[in-house]
């Protein structure tokens, strides 16, 4: 007998996603610009807007999502969200930009990362085909999705090599 999902925490979901998104890189930004005076501030100052502003966006995304079962257009929504504003947080924590400028010592440098922010975002919209395909396992169908007020269908069966036969183009196929 399946039973519902339960709906996670979204006080659980949201203090995570605080610790994670907005209090350890606060945390770690700070430090470096404690621990290291020399490097320019202006950078760090850009870090930690990006960093407060989408990290405390990222928090709210993750309570709303505990409050949807997965299935729901709402869920993926915030999936979707959440997905694209890890991307932002990230772009924030390389400061705005895939080009880090900086100086030490009187000695400026720059350092190149896009083709590092690319395989990281790719990696990261991995998350995106993952939600997609929770999404379509738990969608309701058949009596649950007309129990819950969806308009879903039962899962189409299979399809004989006989039924294609009897076709001209295949895709015309209309399966009872």
């Amino acid at each position: 007998m399946p039973t519902e999902p339960h709906h996670e925490s979204s006080w659980a979901k949201a203090s995570w996603a605080l610790v994670y998104y907005v209090i350890i890189p606060t945390c770690l930004i700070e430090t470096i610009m404690w621990r290291f005076p020399e490097l320019s501030r202006e950078h760090f100052y850009v870090m930690l807007r990006w960093v407060l502003g989408v990290g405390i966006l990222i928090v709210g995304v993750n309570a709303l999502r505990a409050n949807h079962a997965p299935g729901t257009l709402a869920r993926l929504g915030l999936d979707s969200a959440y997905v694209a504003g890890t991307i932002g947080w990230l772009l924030g924590i390389l400061g705005g930009d895939t080009v880090l400028d900086q100086s030490w010592q009187g000695h400026p440098f720059s350092i190149d990362i896009g083709r590092l922010f690319a395989v990281v975002a790719s990696l990261a919209s991995l998350n995106l085909v993952y939600y997609i395909m929770r999404f379509r396992s738990a969608r309701p169908t058949g009596e649950r999705a007309r129990a819950m007020g969806l308009e879903g269908a039962p899962a189409p069966g299979p399809v004989t090599i006989e039924q294609l036969e009897q076709l001209e183009r295949p895709d015309q196929l209309q399966v009872p």
